[in-house]
């Protein structure tokens, strides 16, 4: 996370970064998809994961297990690739992003 030849990608990052400070982590050369946004748009407003890639990417995401229990295990093979898609997406406006600003 302090690495800062490596870019970390997150959504929404406020409060994790907090907590990541209290146990002495800094995370270093971040793009905050939510911050990003904003800058762009000029809006105060939060943005969820869903509406960015709907509107950057032309995909809609199925967010119904945002709130289901993770705790269980095994995980059921449609949580996983939720999470798998919700790790991904980030991953995937960043590069949305750095192409629209690099023209």
């Amino acid at each position: 996370m302090q690495d800062p030849r490596k870019v970390k990608v997150m959504h929404g990052c406020v409060t994790d970064l907090k907590i990541l400070k209290t146990v002495g982590v800094e995370v270093v050369n971040l793009l905050d998809t939510v911050a990003f946004d904003r800058a762009c748009t000029g809006s105060k407003e939060t943005v969820g994961l869903a509406r960015l890639a709907q509107k950057y990417l032309g995909i809609e995401l199925n967010k119904m297990f945002q709130v289901a229990e993770w705790r269980m295990r095994p995980l059921p093979a449609a949580m996983l690739e939720y999470a798998a898609l919700d790790s991904a997406v980030p991953l995937m406006l960043y590069d949305q992003f750095y192409w629209r600003e690099s023209r």
